[in-house]
């Protein structure tokens, strides 16, 4: 079994069992699974992430 098949059968198997315990307000998703440099792009980002803080200073 490939580690793509595996992945999809955990995954599957989290949907399964929280699918019937948790009520949510939106359906049929679509999930993929794929290695972060296949879908990344070559630019840099906005640069807006430079003054995330996790903990405010008063």
């Amino acid at each position: 079994m490939s580690v793509k098949e595996e992945l999809r059968g955990k995954l599957q198997d989290l949907v399964d069992s929280i699918g019937t315990h948790v009520s949510t307000p939106v359906k049929n998703f679509d999930f993929f699974l794929a290695e972060k440099w296949k879908i990344a792009s070559d630019r840099g980002g906005s640069g807006n992430t430079a003054h995330i803080d996790c903990c405010p200073s008063y």
